[in-house]
């Protein structure tokens, strides 16, 4: 099963640390779930594939929205394959 903590909204480079100026590591594209590791009000620490790293919060939808999100992209077919985590 996939977890998606969250998902994001657009292409979002993948930071190595959560600062403006750190090195683009790897790059998430639009509507792409992510695994979130720990998140604060500025910058989440996710995964996706093989790539840990930071990207800024507010580039990401959680809940509901995210929830909503997942089932547009799949048109309703989740097949418990995407769920949300409200924890991170």
């Amino acid at each position: 099963m996939m977890v998606a903590g969250k998902v994001f909204v657009s292409k979002k480079a993948v930071l190595s640390l959560p600062q403006e100026s750190a090195t683009i590591i790897g790059k998430v594209f639009e509507d792409s779930a992510v695994r979130v590791l720990e998140s604060n009000d500025v910058w989440s620490k996710i995964k996706s594939g093989n790539v840990v790293g930071y990207v800024k919060t507010d580039s990401l939808i959680t809940g509901e929205t995210a929830i909503a999100k997942a089932k547009e992209i799949t048109k309703g077919n989740l097949d418990g394959k995407v769920t949300v985590n409200e924890k991170t």
